[in-house]
């Protein structure tokens, strides 16, 4: 689902499909005279930050699931300051966080560089986390 949604905004984006491929050359280096490219490693995967940004952008307007569950193990303070007991069942919607204005400038463009500032909101959902 999440590559369904990535080659969407790469089709939509052409200036991230360069992005991608200028990575995929500077970290495998130019694809054979066969047109084939060199073997993934996970190592050249975990360097490849702009197509990273890219992912969690798309996973950031498109997530894998609308909404989770979690029964609450202890009593907690929510950021909002919400007060929850020990077994009570809390929604989190990745879709609704990945498309609000007191979290995101911007929130409906798909912008990758918004994931470039290594500092992240507390209380919002971080594509990758469950």
């Amino acid at each position: 689902l999440v590559l369904a949604w990535a080659f969407n905004f790469l089709a939509t984006h052409p200036e991230a499909v360069e992005t991608v491929y200028e990575e995929s050359v500077r970290v495998l280096g130019p694809p054979n005279e066969k047109g084939e490219w060199a073997e993934f490693t996970v190592e050249s995967v975990m360097s490849m930050k702009e197509t990273d940004r890219i992912l969690k952008e798309v996973m950031r307007l498109r997530p894998p699931v609308f909404e989770m569950t979690r029964e609450v193990t202890k009593k907690h303070k929510l950021p909002s300051g919400v007060q929850v007991k020990k077994g009570q069942t809390v929604v989190v919607s990745p879709y609704v966080q990945g498309h609000k204005m007191s979290f995101y400038d911007r929130p409906d463009e798909f912008d990758p560089s918004r994931w470039d500032d290594k500092t992240e909101q507390r209380g919002t959902w971080k594509p990758r986390e469950g």
